[in-house]
Parts: structure tokens; sequence; C-alpha cells
């Protein structure tokens, strides 16, 4: 899986990112959530992960480790 990003806007006006990376391997990744600054992205979190299961109205696509 390539990486993919989720922006958005939350109730209080605040931009915010969500990226699902994949590590060189591809069985595993990292979760980052970010902050925009205004002229920036602030990284705010981190966490490993081992897969990933996006639903979409036109099916799941899915990224999952060992």
């Amino acid at each position: 899986m390539s990486e993919l990003a989720i922006e958005f806007t939350d109730v209080d006006g605040t931009r915010r990112r969500v990226q699902i990376i994949p590590d060189c391997s591809g069985r595993e990744g990292w979760r980052i959530t970010s902050v925009w600054t205004g002229t920036s992205w602030r990284e705010t979190g981190r966490e490993p992960i081992s897969d990933v299961e996006i639903e979409a109205p036109d099916g799941v696509r899915s990224w999952r480790g060992p």
C-alpha cells in the first residue's frame, strides 16, 4: 500500500491530518497525526501499526501486516 493521508477541519476550525505510512517492508507502518499551524504541518502523535482496512462505498481496501 502507498501512503494514505486524510485531511479534515474539526468542529473548532482546526485543520488536521492523519497519515498512514507503510515502512519499506510493506508489512508494518505508522499512523501519524498532525495539525496545520498556518504555515506547515506539526506532528502531534504517531504509533506503529500492523494492518489497515479502508472501507469505501465501492468496496474494502486493505493493507495488512504478517
